[in-house]
């Protein structure tokens, strides 16, 4: 295994045994989008016609996955950017251990956390609701999307934790910018139901895309026309890592 290999995996091991050590960070990360499967679904599977073959809690797993996976990676860069505040970080860069390694490890560990908890949801709305078709080319095109929109949505958030100085401004972005996402999106409507102005929002919205591939894979079994899903992802992907890099080579030099 070479040094880099071995370093990311060591800060990767470090998340976990805090994990460990914490296991209510998990299971509140998880709360919020049971709440909405298990309590606003049901609540309006009869009142929105979703299809023949679908009721629309099954129509809302794909969503819920989507946003557990936005929250889960978005919140990120917050234990970088305490160790930043705390002075370990710096103890950290001044060691032999790759600087980049840092931002591997804790990728590494959210893409790991983000996984098992959209395979919890995709298990627990599969029990509870009428039209998801499991199958294994469904589910590891689903995985693949969450993959790709974890990474992008993590390497954001790892810039903004050396681009913001405090980790109150941290958690009021991203508290912000959650509600406005999810409701941007495909993830409790169709977009041709909405307004127009939402409908084309939701277009600019990476979260729209990784639904829209996800709830047609679990619809049909298939996955269709994946070109054009990845290919979105992608280059939400080219444009995080982009940022990210500039502003990372920054702090870390």
């Amino acid at each position: 295994m070479s040094h880099f290999a071995a370093e990311s995996w060591a800060q990767f091991l470090r998340w976990a045994w805090q994990l460990k050590r914490r296991p209510m960070f998990l299971v509140m990360s998880l709360s919020q989008p049971l709440m909405w499967l298990l309590m606003f679904g049901p609540a309006m599977k009869d009142k929105v016609p979703v299809s023949a073959d679908m009721d629309y809690l099954a129509f809302m797993v794909p969503g819920l996955m989507a946003f557990t996976v936005f929250g889960s990676a978005m919140m990120a860069g917050i234990p970088i950017l305490f160790d930043k505040e705390s002075g370990f970080l710096t103890r950290l860069m001044a060691s032999p251990a790759s600087r980049g390694s840092m931002l591997v490890g804790r990728a590494l560990y959210t893409v790991c956390i983000t996984l098992a908890q959209a395979v919890l949801i995709l298990v627990v709305g599969w029990g509870i609701s009428r039209g998801l078709v499991l199958n294994p080319l469904s589910v590891g095109y689903l995985l693949l999307i969450a993959v790709l929109l974890t990474v992008g949505l993590t390497v954001l958030s790892l810039a903004l934790a050396f681009r913001l100085k405090h980790h109150a401004m941290f958690f009021v972005l991203i508290s912000t910018l959650g509600m406005p996402v999810m409701f941007l999106s495909s993830a409790l409507f169709k977009l041709d139901e909405m307004p127009a102005w939402m409908h084309y929002a939701a277009l600019a919205n990476p979260l729209t895309y990784a639904i829209d591939g996800m709830r047609a894979a679990l619809s049909t079994g298939s996955v269709g026309q994946p070109l054009p899903i990845l290919a979105a992802l992608l280059v939400f992907n080219v444009l995080a890592f982009f940022w990210s890099y500039r502003v990372c080579s920054r702090a870390l030099a």
